[in-house]
């Protein structure tokens, strides 16, 4: 990491989420430990679930139902900002906003159960 000067001082430049994740990845290679002063129920989750992609895709020929995504919000340093923006100009997606950080089921779960009671059921009938 290069570090660089602003107003007369030194300060290293804020690390991508990325960089965060496989730096606490390092005790083993495959577990991103949980940050300090997170919710002690917080454990550890993989780091493949925070570098790869997920591809999502029907292979049937069939024209998939519309997809959804549930956005927690914008906060500083976001890695979903662009994935939000790029769904919400996406015409297969359908972009849901609660605005209350990342763990959305815990902060407003009356809010969550709207949302997914307006899916449709799993296969797409109603």
């Amino acid at each position: 990491m290069v570090a660089f000067r602003s107003s007369g001082t030194t300060r290293a430049p804020r690390r991508s989420f990325r960089e965060l994740f496989i730096a606490g990845s390092r005790a083993d290679g495959r577990w991103v430990t949980v940050p300090d002063g997170l919710d002690p129920r917080a454990r550890p989750h993989p780091l493949a679930s925070f570098v790869q992609s997920v591809r999502l895709r029907d292979d049937s020929g069939h024209t998939p139902p519309a997809r959804t995504f549930i956005s927690g919000g914008v906060w500083p340093d976001s890695p979903f900002l662009t994935l939000a923006e790029r769904l919400r100009n996406d015409s297969a997606w359908r972009v849901h906003e609660l605005p209350v950080g990342h763990n959305i089921a815990r902060r407003d779960p009356h809010g969550l159960a709207a949302v997914l009671r307006t899916l449709p059921p799993a296969g797409g009938r109603p």
